[in-house]
Order: C-alpha cells, then sequence, then structure tokens
C-alpha cells in the first residue's frame, strides 16, 4: 500500500470511492499498528510491574522472616529474665516500698508531690518491663488511669527525668 494520496480532485464517483477506500484502509491499518504497539506497552508494564510486585513480596518476606527471628532471639533472652519481675503489681510494690507510699496511694486520685513521683516510676517501670503494653494497659495497672495521663507522665519524664526515691538526705521532693 502506498503513502501516495493524489492531489487533483476525483474526476468521477468511482474514482472518489476508491479514494476514500484508500484512505479509510491506510487509517485501518495505522490504527492496527498503533492498537498493537500499545498492547506490546501495556504487556511490557505489566510484566514490569509484576516483576517489581514479586521483588517486593520477596523483600517484605525476607524482613518478616529477619523480625521472627529477631523476635525469637529476644524471647530467648527474655527467659532467662524473671517473669514475676514484670508483673505490674509486683513492680509497683517495689516503688512503693522504695518511694514510702502505699499501693493504694500509687493507684488513688492523691496528686501530692511524694505520690506523683512514685506513681511516675511506676509508670516508668511498668513500660520498661512491659514494652508491648498499651498506654491504656499501662493505665489500668495504674489506677485505672486514662491514657493521656500515662503519655503525659511518659512525656514530662524524657524531660525532666525519673523521679528517683529520697535517700534521707536533704529535702524530699
Amino acid at each position: 500500500m502506498s503513502d501516495y494520496v493524489a492531489v487533483t480532485d476525483p474526476t468521477n464517483l468511482a474514482e472518489a470511492q476508491a479514494r476514500i477506500r484508500a484512505i479509510t484502509a491506510r487509517q485501518a491499518a495505522v490504527a492496527q499498528q498503533n492498537a498493537k504497539r500499545c498492547q506490546e506497552r501495556d504487556r511490557a508494564r505489566l510484566t514490569a510491574l509484576a516483576r517489581e510486585a514479586a521483588e517486593q513480596c520477596e523483600r517484605a518476606k525476607a524482613i518478616a522472616d529477619y523480625e521472627r527471628e529477631q523476635a525469637q532471639a529476644r524471647e530467648a533472652a527474655g527467659q532467662n529474665q524473671d517473669e514475676a519481675s514484670r508483673d505490674p503489681r509486683r513492680i509497683m510494690a517495689r516503688i512503693s516500698a522504695a518511694f514510702g507510699v502505699s499501693i493504694g496511694d500509687i493507684d488513688g486520685p492523691s496528686r501530692t508531690h511524694r505520690v506523683l513521683r512514685a506513681r511516675f516510676a511506676a509508670i516508668h517501670a511498668i513500660r520498661q518491663a512491659n514494652p508491648h503494653f498499651s498506654l491504656n494497659r499501662i493505665g489500668l495497672c495504674v489506677g485505672g488511669r486514662d491514657h493521656s495521663s500515662v503519655l503525659s507522665a511518659l512525656r514530662k519524664m524524657e524531660r525532666v527525668g525519673v523521679p528517683q526515691p529520697h535517700d534521707g538526705k536533704g529535702d524530699a521532693r
């Protein structure tokens, strides 16, 4: 098929119809070629996307395997740690003894400086011993406090530091 198109006007109806058929045939051939190119391009894109998805899947599997191994290693190391030392009630008992307040004071509504310091230390100790505990769960361990109270205590300790028990020298603050 030639790309040549006659410049002169057709002399009769048959010649005009022949030219229209030729133009239509060329347009159909071009459209078919374009469709083939689009299909090939789309096929190549889909192949690349499938390859990329498979690579991402492999990376995700590798990360999951690594995290599982790390968790198993932490668990194996944690088995040596005494489970009782992670119990929130026992932690609070140690803190209350160290600060000279009762567990009821730590659980209770008191906002005295001495009790707040003990409560904050208990929140910090529970968080350190049980990092998987949610803020809600820590709040429940410390007298049913809201998660925002626990978060506020943790943030304050980041700024000011963890309260230490009074050693008997000087001011108790």
